[in-house]
């Protein structure tokens, strides 16, 4: 079970790679009837041939560990690669949105119009005013705003059909347009006349789909043959992403981001999505209006805020060149946004989340492109390396 549960290497131990497996060795259990029913170990056949398992140890003492060094080549870590799916960068230019309404066709809306003197000119809201952003394949973008301030009608642009949109928003500017094909959007809500380990990776064997339950951290094996209405909220919404996955779509969009979960919950899923995004070369868009809980664990590279009546602020950054040797990373970082950077950080990451800062930038103002360099020296424990600044947007690079 070390293949799908982190148990061990919570415990301390590191995963350091794969026995060799072999075939046609290993002992068939021959099952006791007792209290149990009598089984056939013929239905049992994988346990024939011994495929490669984790191998793990537990760290050398230090003292030892100082013996063995001058023996042990050092193995350079090198990045997991990151491969958008995405064809080509989303460009959105000068784009006005405004819901349409129709007033007048009640007596009551009749009403309100003398009474009040509502004209044709209150018949159009204005949620969006002169929005543009080019959202590259692969970018982890964060929408925020107030309630009504036109997070969710953004949203719309990707997952509704233009027909659609006409019936309610009268629009202006230029957008792509999306296809289903393209376009996963998160949902809590599932079959639930299915346990979770029958809804995904029906097309393949088991043991994807429990290793993409693992992925998402539905790691107990009860846990694998519940319905989703017997699961808690926070094991439900790790679901849902565990589906995103599986969706194997370019795009994943999300509105209303963890607004349902506590605290604890929003930053552990956070962090779990961005990674899998990452992992599975996933754009991600979320849009949500409390983001304190989890904006340091996602760390998105783009952070929109709407505000009525006003344009949209953009924080963003781009990674533009990364090269690695055995002792450093050199990155070239461009703000693309059209806001200044503060404090704006680059280092490591261990395995706990700690974030270990080894450059440091009071102040990036747009367009700059800054060069820089990590020092690799003999981190253990190190998971990413990362960018992060004062506004909470970054980037994250993940190590095999």
């Amino acid at each position: 079970m070390t293949e799908y549960h982190n148990f061990f290497e919570k415990a301390g131990f590191v995963k350091v790679g794969y026995t060799t497996g072999y075939k046609g060795k290993a002992i068939i259990p021959k099952y006791g009837t007792g209290s149990f029913a009598p089984r056939n170990p013929t239905q049992y056949d994988f346990m024939e041939d011994q495929k490669q398992k984790p191998y793990l140890v537990y760290p050398l003492h230090p003292d030892i560990k100082k013996k063995v060094e001058p023996y042990m080549n050092s193995v350079s870590r090198q990045f997991f690669p990151k491969i958008p799916k995405l064809a080509k960068p989303l460009i959105f230019q000068d784009i006005s949105l405004e819901y349409k309404t129709k007033n007048g066709s009640t007596e009551r809306t009749r009403i309100i119009k003398e009474a009040f003197g509502v004209d044709s000119e209150h018949a159009f809201s204005v949620v969006v005013d002169d929005f543009s952003v080019v959202i590259e394949p692969g970018d982890v973008v964060l929408i925020t705003g107030a309630s009504g301030s036109g997070k969710s009608t953004l949203l719309k642009l990707f997952t509704s059909k233009r027909s659609v949109l006409r019936n309610t928003l009268h629009w202006s500017g230029n957008f792509p347009r999306f296809s289903s094909r393209l376009v996963e959007v998160l949902d809590t809500k599932s079959a639930l006349s299915k346990s979770l380990v029958d809804q995904v990776k029906t097309d393949k064997n088991i043991k994807e789909a429990i290793g993409l339950l693992n992925s998402v951290g539905l790691t107990e094996a009860y846990l694998y043959i519940k319905r989703p209405n017997q699961i808690s909220d926070g094991q439900r919404y790790r679901f849902a992403i565990a589906r995103l996955c599986d969706s194997e779509k370019p795009l994943w969009i999300a509105d209303e981001f963890v607004s349902t979960l506590s605290p604890e919950m929003a930053a552990i899923v956070a962090k779990g999505i961005r990674k899998l995004a990452y992992k599975y070369g996933a754009t991600l868009i979320l849009a949500a209006p409390h983001i304190n809980n989890f904006l340091g664990s996602l760390l998105p590279n783009k952070l929109i805020k709407l505000t009525w009546g006003s344009k949209a602020m953009m924080y963003s950054l781009k990674i533009l060149n990364l090269s690695q040797n055995e002792k450093t990373i050199s990155l070239s970082i461009l703000n693309n946004g059209s806001l200044s950077l503060n404090n704006l950080q680059v280092g490591l990451v261990s395995m706990n989340g700690e974030f270990m800062a080894q450059g440091q930038f009071k102040s990036v103002s747009p367009k700059q492109l800054i060069n820089t360099t990590i020092k690799l020296g003999k981190k253990e424990g190190v998971n990413a390396y990362a960018i992060r600044t004062e506004e909470g947007i970054g980037e994250i690079l993940y190590l095999k």
